[in-house]
Order: C-alpha cells, then sequence, then structure tokens
C-alpha cells in the first residue's frame, strides 16, 4: 500500500465569494452569480432557499423572490485562479487544478522534508504525523485568505485522492479535516455513496434498487453490485466501485488523458512535461447526454425544437463513441 498524502484544496463557493470581496454591499445578502437564464454559482445565503449552481434563474427566483442576480466575470475569476495556483504549488509543483476553484496536491514530499530537514537517508517512509498535515493544511488556507484578499478554501488531506477530496467536502466552507492513513478505510465505508465524485442520481437510484446506499454497503454486497453492473452495461464501472470501497483511487483504462494525471479540463502547475502530475480519482463514463439552456416558455414549438437539435446532438456523440444504447431515457425537468 502507499504512504503517500494527498490533499484537496477546493475554494468556497468561488465566483460569488469573489464577487463579495470587491463588492461589499453583497455580504449577507441571498445572491447568485449568472442571469435568469442560468447561474452557476450561488452564495451560502442563497443556498438556505434551494438556490444551487446550474439552475436557471428564473427558477432561483422562485424559490427566493428576493435573490440578486450578479453578471459573471470570467477575467476576475481567471485571476483569483492564478493567485490559487501560485499558493499552492508551492505544496506541490507537480500538482493539478482540477478546475479553476480547486486544486489537487501531492503533499508527500513537502511533508517529509518538514519531517526530516536534514534529509537523513531512511530505509523506509511511513506515513507522516496527522498533526503535521494538519499544520500544513491550516498553512495552505492562511495563505489563501491572506494572499487573495479574504476568499477562503477547504482543505482535504487523505492517503488517496478521493478520499482527500471527500475530507474537503466534508467540513465546508472554510474548514479542513485530515484523515489518517489508517482510518482511511473506515471513514471512506462511513460515507454516503452520493459522496463519492461521479456517482450522480441515476446511480444512486440504481444501486438503491438493491439497497445499496453507503460505500460500506458497495463493499458487503459486491457481489450483487457486480450482477447490477453486468446488467447494465455498467462493466468497468464495478471496477470502480470496487476500488473506492477499498479506499483506492480509479482511473478509467478508456480516459487516456487521466491516466497521463491531466483529467479533462485540468491544468497542471508547471509546463514542464517531466513534472510529476496527479492521476485523479475519476469514474469511468457511463452515459452521454447534452444540455442547452433557453429562457422560460411554454410554447411546444420551441420546446420541440429544442428536443430534435439535442437529440441529433446525442445521436452523433454515440456513434463517435461507437456506443450503444440499451433503452431510451426519459426527457423531464
Amino acid at each position: 500500500s502507499s504512504n503517500r498524502t494527498y490533499a484537496v484544496v477546493d475554494m468556497d463557493a468561488f465566483f460569488a465569494k469573489v464577487e463579495e470581496r470587491d463588492n461589499p454591499s453583497l455580504r449577507g445578502i441571498p445572491f447568485a452569480v449568472g442571469g435568469k437564464s442560468m447561474i452557476s454559482t450561488a452564495n451560502y445565503e442563497a443556498r438556505k432557499f434551494g438556490v444551487r449552481s446550474a439552475m436557471p434563474g428564473f427558477i432561483a427566483l422562485k424559490l427566493c423572490p428576493s435573490l440578486k442576480l450578479v453578471p459573471g466575470d470570467f477575467k476576475k475569476y481567471s485571476k483569483a485562479s492564478a493567485e490559487l495556483k501560485s499558493i499552492v504549488k508551492a505544496f506541490d509543483p507537480g500538482g493539478v487544478m482540477y478546475s479553476l476553484d480547486e486544486a489537487y496536491l501531492d503533499l508527500t514530499p513537502y511533508l517529509r522534508n518538514l519531517a526530516n530537514p536534514r534529509k537523513i537517508p531512511r530505509d523506509f517512509n511511513p506515513p507522516v504525523s496527522p498533526a503535521l498535515a494538519a499544520r500544513v493544511a491550516a498553512e495552505i488556507r492562511r495563505r489563501v485568505r491572506n494572499e487573495t484578499q479574504g476568499l477562503t478554501a477547504s482543505v482535504g488531506v487523505g492517503g488517496a485522492r478521493f478520499i482527500a477530496k471527500m475530507a474537503a467536502d466534508a467540513n465546508k466552507p472554510d474548514g479542513q479535516l485530515v484523515i489518517p492513513h489508517k482510518e482511511g478505510l473506515t471513514f471512506v465505508r462511513s460515507q454516503s455513496i452520493r459522496a463519492i465524485g461521479g456517482i450522480g442520481k441515476a446511480t444512486e437510484r440504481a444501486l438503491a434498487g438493491i439497497n445499496i446506499t453507503t460505500v460500506q454497503h458497495l463493499w458487503d454486497d459486491r457481489i450483487r453490485v457486480r450482477a447490477l453492473c453486468e446488467a447494465l452495461s455498467w462493466y468497468e464501472r464495478f471496477h470502480f466501485f470496487l476500488a473506492v470501497s477499498m479506499g483506492l483511487d480509479y482511473v478509467a483504462s478508456n480516459d487516456q488523458s487521466t491516466i497521463r494525471g491531466s483529467p479533462p479540463n485540468s491544468q497542471a502547475f508547471s509546463d514542464d512535461s517531466n513534472a510529476p502530475k496527479a492521476a485523479i480519482c475519476i469514474p469511468p463514463r457511463v452515459a452521454i447526454g447534452c444540455e442547452r439552456t433557453f429562457p422560460a416558455t411554454s410554447n411546444k414549438r420551441i420546446l420541440y425544437h429544442w428536443l430534435s437539435l439535442i437529440s441529433r446532438s446525442i445521436s452523433e456523440d454515440i456513434a463517435r463513441a461507437q456506443a450503444k444504447t440499451k433503452a431510451s431515457g426519459e426527457v423531464g425537468g
């Protein structure tokens, strides 16, 4: 097994916090970044009303009539993201920015250097102490707050990248959680399956049909899980379930960019092709979909027009992927 230590640095309500930082009058009121067609994120005050990312703005306004919509400014967010990248690469030059507001780091060399500053040769490298990892996590958060003029981040640390991600999510906002190596498996198996990145509502419903609701269930009932995956042609998906239920990172074998360490839409800290890069736990793709955002309407001609375009786009994607559909899904809101 590996004694490496990983961290995930996840900015809190990133776009909203940038807007709030630059416009203090937004503090304390519910607001979302975006427009009536779609919002990209909402601050925590708005989330109390059920407003969330990737929600049409007109629906968000129904949930929260006092919601203020703020136009997005990608240049500002990119600048803040560059500041985050500059901070975290000091802890792992070979880390990966998974998105504008999320970084995956391998802290092992940094932590071992702190624990052994005199570079005394060792025959083995045991896991670093959780206290030392917590100290570094706190330092990352402190630097983020100071060097981004008040933005906050949540940091998770664990013996696998997906465990670090779960730990970061568990203590949001502006928190940190270190999962010691020996407690990693216990922590993972205590979680709901929805806590695992890549498991959405459809997968959750399918697993709930055989009474699988926690990661512990995935492991205990792995024979039935395998039968379900075979019935749904989720062949590689089963290996993903098995890996995470054993506390291991998983990389889909058909995603070559991920195997090399650079997930889709990610950016390595270093431009050096020889620099080490992180392979992030990403489940295999089990569905092909398409979406378009358009203004609220009850005009059937417009709706059928969009349905036709979306269906054609999905058909073309399926043909390109040489995939087969077992059954047609429902179209609904």
